[in-house]
Parts: C-alpha cells; sequence; structure tokens
C-alpha cells in the first residue's frame, strides 16, 4: 500500500504539491516512534525477539490444542528497487543531487546488490523469527504435541507465506523428531487465507463499496487532513539541487517518490544490512509519513467507520475456518497444531470482526487515529494463537496470544491466579457466531 496511491492523488490535485506542517497530535504513537523509530516503519516492523513467557492457566487445566494465524515473516520491500537506483542515477547525471543526495546515492548504490530482484521475498531474518515463533511453541506448550502429534499447516498462495510455513514446520521438526506434519497450500484457501483475494466473497462486497462515492467520501476527507500535514519541499531538497526540475525524473509525482522513500527506510530493518537511511527524514516528518501509512491500514482494514464496515468483515470467512476446524479437531483428538500463514491485513481484519482489545470499532478523526490504533501492532511475523485448555470434567477454555503476549476480549472471562483471560469455549463459540453473523449481514447490504 503506498502512502499516496495514484487513485487519491487524482482528487489531491487541488491541493498545493507543497503545505507547511500543521500542528499534530500527540501522546503514545508519537512517543514511541521517536523513541524507536523503526517502529514507524508500521507493518515492516520487527516481531518482539524476547516475547513474554505465557501465564499460568487456571489450577487443573492443561493445554491441548493450539490454532493459529500468522503473518509471513520479514521480507524485502514489495518492489521499487531498481526504479529508485535508476531515478538517482539519472539525477546524478543531469547534475541535480546535492552533496547528501550524493551520499545517499552511493550508500544505496552499495546496498543494491542485496535487495536487487528481491522485492517481495522472505528473507532470512523473517525465517529466523518462525524459527524462535516454533520453538517457544513447543517449550511452552509440549503436552499438546505428546497428547495429539499432528500438525496441519496451510498457507496462501504467495511465495513468502509458503517459505514461512516451511521454515515453521522445519522447526517444529528438529524441536520434536518425528511429529506428524502435513503442509498445503492453493487457491482453495484463498477465501480466508487473504482479506484481498477475489476468492473472498466479502473482499468483492468490499471493493464495491469502496468504489461508492458517498461511502468513500469521509475517508479520502480525512486522508487528505493527515497528507497536508506533511512539508514535502524540505525532504526532496535533501536530495536534489533543483526539485522543480528533478521531478520529471519522478514522473512529476513528488509524494509517490517520498512514498517509495519511506518503504525503503521502513524495510531495511527487514534484512540483514547495517543501513536504514533514517538521516532522510527529521523525526517529525517520519511521524507524519507514518500516520498516513497508519490512518491507511485503519481505514481499509481495521475498526475504522468508512466504507460500512466491509473492511473487517473480509474476515468472517477466517473466522469461520478458525471455528469450524476446532470443532472438528476437538471432536477427533488427533490434531494438535493448526497454524495458517497468510497476510498482515486478515489479521487486522479477524481483530477488528472479534473486537479484540485496542482493536474494536474506533475514530472517524483522523487526528485521534494514531493514538487509538498502531500498525506497527501487526509486525512482520504477527500472529494470533488461540490456546485450548481443559480439566478433568472436560471443561474447555481458550487464552488468546496476540505476538506471544495476552490479548483479551469482550467476554466474561475465567481469571489464572496470575491475573490472566481465559474464556470458556461455549461462550466464545456463540460469541463468534454473533460476528460471523453481523459480517454476513453487512456482506449481504452490499451485495443486494
Amino acid at each position: 500500500m503506498r502512502l499516496f496511491p495514484h487513485c487519491f492523488l487524482a482528487a489531491f490535485l487541488a491541493v498545493s504539491i507543497l503545505t507547511p506542517v500543521r500542528g499534530q497530535e500527540t501522546g503514545k504513537a508519537r512517543s514511541e516512534i521517536l523513541s524507536v523509530p523503526f517502529r514507524g516503519g508500521g507493518v515492516y516492523n520487527m516481531y518482539p525477539e524476547s516475547p513474554e513467557a505465557p501465564g499460568t492457566p487456571p489450577k487443573g487445566y492443561k493445554p491441548f490444542y493450539i490454532s493459529h494465524f500468522g503473518r509471513h515473516g520479514a521480507r524485502y520491500n514489495l518492489g521499487g528497487y531498481e526504479t529508485l537506483l535508476r531515478r538517482l542515477d539519472k539525477a546524478h547525471e543531469q547534475g541535480l543531487l546535492t552533496p547528501y543526495g550524493e551520499t545517499f546515492r552511493f550508500r544505496y548504490r552499495k546496498m543494491f546488490p542485496s535487495l536487487r530482484d528481491r522485492g517481495g521475498d522472505l528473507s532470512f531474518k523473517g525465517q529466523r523469527q518462525q524459527f524462535g515463533i516454533a520453538h517457544r511453541m513447543s517449550r511452552n506448550y509440549p503436552e499438546v504435541f505428546r497428547r495429539a502429534p499432528h500438525i496441519v499447516a496451510v498457507s496462501s498462495t504467495v511465495q513468502r507465506c509458503v517459505l514461512t510455513m516451511g521454515a515453521f514446520c522445519l522447526q517444529m521438526a528438529r524441536e520434536m523428531p518425528g511429529i506428524d506434519i502435513r503442509m498445503d497450500q492453493g487457491n482453495v484457501y484463498m477465501d480466508y487465507m487473504s482479506a484481498q483475494s477475489d476468492f473472498n466473497p466479502a473482499y468483492i462486497a468490499s471493493k464495491r463499496a469502496r468504489k461508492d462515492s458517498v461511502r468513500n467520501a469521509d475517508y479520502r476527507k480525512n486522508l487528505s487532513i493527515l497528507v497536508e500535514r506533511i512539508d514535502f519541499e524540505p525532504i526532496l531538497g535533501r536530495l536534489f539541487t533543483d526539485p522543480a526540475a528533478a521531478a520529471p525524473i519522478f514522473n512529476d509525482d513528488p509524494k509517490g517518490f517520498v512514498s517509495d522513500l519511506y518503504y525503503l527506510v521502513a524495510s531495511t530493518q527487514s534484512v540483514d544490512y547495517e543501513e536504514d537511511f533514517h538521516d532522510l527524514f527529521t523525526p517529525e516528518e517520519w511521524y507524519g509519513l507514518w500516520a498516513v501509512d497508519n490512518f491507511q491500514f485503519y481505514a481499509h482494514f481495521g475498526p475504522a467507520p468508512y466504507f460500512g464496515g466491509l473492511q473487517w468483515a473480509t474476515a468472517e470467512t477466517l473466522l469461520r475456518k478458525i471455528l469450524d476446524e476446532a470443532r472438528q479437531d476437538l471432536g477427533e483428538g488427533r490434531v494438535g497444531l493448526r497454524c495458517r500463514f497468510g497476510h498482515d491485513v486478515g489479521l487486522m481484519a479477524l481483530l477488528s470482526l472479534l473486537r479484540a482489545d485496542g482493536f474494536a470499532l474506533g475514530p472517524a478523526d483522523p487526528a485521534k487515529v494514531a493514538d487509538c490504533w498502531q500498525d506497527y501492532n501487526f509486525p512482520m511475523s504477527v500472529n494470533l494463537q488461540w490456546i485450548f485448555f481443559r480439566n478433568r470434567e472436560g471443561k474447555v477454555l481458550v487464552h488468546f496470544l496476540l505476538n506471544e503476549e495476552e490479548l483479551s476480549l469482550p467476554l466474561p472471562a475465567v481469571a489464572s491466579k496470575d491475573g490472566g483471560k481465559y474464556y470458556e469455549w461455549d461462550l466464545l463459540q456463540g460469541y463468534c457466531e454473533e460476528r460471523i453473523a453481523d459480517a454476513r449481514r453487512l456482506i449481504e447490504s452490499v451485495n443486494n
């Protein structure tokens, strides 16, 4: 997702290309990004290296089943490496680069061989993230795999997701030699593995809603408010001696060019290379660029009150699949772990559909979005684990972990000794059915 998509730029022509910075919101997100700049990379943020150990379940309960949905591991930027180099080289040839621009070009040229033709690929860092997640899961819940030593894994058809699945399952095989693992991928899974797949009926409905000018008006207006706060002139001025003369090099699209630079800087943390280019932006510019990126994810896949709620309804098929497969696996008692490897936007939609803690319905006011919803909470390898526990009487509780830390739902919970929240399976099933029904009503309202 570009910071300033072309469809938006067409509606933004009335706004000056170079606009002054205005007062920006303050709060948690700003302080976190200023103190840890890589968080300003949003969904390029890295998975926590040392998640907290899980708490102790209520007395008498033992883990016996896990249902998992995770994003692929750290990846290269989706593309544009070659285009950026050509543009910098052309500006160099025309004598349009500042001394800083020349230094930036030199640094980028030095890094480029490790980036060439890698757009969207899973990085080795992404594989290592999966090794760690699998290792901790097998260590924290050994009872699950002793009782039901079978793992079923499926992935999106996107190559980085397939390789992520392979890395996770490889580590599981290392941890537990002899364990039975079945892996698969294909279009047959795409109706629930991707929130942006044309195999997903809710996504088709959401595309209709986004094309509706009435449904789209508030979103465009509020996005423009955040874009207007960014002063592009000093950013371009750091690289080019004459940004106006350099404009043809980046197709007279300064916002798109700065967007490409933003994602280059954001994505450097995904690869094993000691270069991050953060000096290209001031802390306030970096925060402002993140705020636009964050708002777009919030609006299109989060709990924003835009497009009639169709953005989170795209997770209806995923929630249904998790529910149905858990019922099947609990009944058969053979599979210990179901894992699914997809994309960040699917999990954004799922948490919004579930109205999980911190991901429930949010504001329309763009000035309030950053401090209630942050896309850096969906880092590379973000995952949601449903950990199932059972006592001798057969009562089942479910504990939710987002990035291996507890996640709450708006339901009554059984509290553990250390304050953890565990949800009765019967109650949870009823709640999920209600959320699925709400999503389907929204989808039908658009289709009809």
